[in-house]
């Protein structure tokens, strides 16, 4: 004989979370539809308009797609500071650099040279995974007037990741910038860039986060700001 209380009971839960999955597709949806609508030509010239009225110069490319992210637990398994790499003939370019480093240095093919941050006599690599850039892995290279180079390394090592998120695209990040009126006036904004970013202290096991890097300067000075790619969330400013 059929339990009718049971089967009601039954009923209702089958439509309660049908309705919580059909409310799950809708704002999926609304999100994915808002940050198309973020592209659109009105968008794009609020922001323009909004960074002329501050003197902010957008002297970058604004990444336009929509990507998936996720959290990812590391491992840092490999340290190094202040090793010689070798002694070259100056000046040395930086091509002569990375061939010594091919053969010298492990995992060197894991990482992408930062022109944000690199200067003449100091070269920043960024470890880079699935063409994601980790921006608190670097591999650094002094270059000393006698020709000396050293070099420090932090590598690390995925251990596990969080499930997949649509992260905020990079028009947010800088409307965010801009409303909390983080960027400076007659800023000049040189790179947009999405990467990881974890706690900048060394820890043996940490979790990096997808972040919207933005990178301007202003005075001479170079500064970048950290934008969390899932909340939108102003993560740090750092000045370098």
């Amino acid at each position: 004989m059929m339990d009718w209380g049971k089967t009601k009971t039954i009923f209702i839960l089958t439509f309660l979370f049908l309705n919580l999955l059909l409310g799950y597709q809708i704002y999926m949806k609304q999100s994915q539809s808002i940050n198309e609508s973020q592209w659109d030509g009105s968008s794009l010239d609020e922001l323009r308009q909004a960074l002329s009225q501050r003197k902010i110069i957008l002297n970058a490319t604004i990444p336009k797609e929509i990507l998936e992210m996720h959290f990812l637990q590391v491992k840092e398994n490999q340290l190094s500071e202040g090793k010689t790499l070798a002694k070259v003939k100056m000046p040395v370019e930086n091509e002569v650099i990375e061939s010594i480093a091919r053969e010298k240095i492990a995992n060197f093919e894991h990482y992408e040279l930062d022109g944000v941050v690199s200067t003449e006599n100091h070269l920043v690599y960024n470890q880079i995974k699935d063409g994601f850039p980790y921006f608190n892995a670097k591999l650094e290279f002094q270059i000393n007037q006698d020709g000396t180079i050293q070099y420090s390394q932090r590598y690390f090592e995925v251990m596990n990741q969080g499930s997949d998120r649509q992260v905020v695209s990079s028009y947010t990040a800088l409307r965010t910038l801009l409303d909390q009126q983080l960027l400076p006036s007659e800023a000049i904004i040189t790179k947009i860039r999405l990467g990881y970013h974890g706690q900048t202290q060394q820890t043996s096991v940490q979790v990096l986060t997808p972040v919207w890097r933005i990178s301007y300067q202003i005075e001479g000075k170079r500064d970048m700001i950290f934008v969390n790619a899932l909340t939108g969330a102003v993560e740090k400013a750092l000045t370098y």
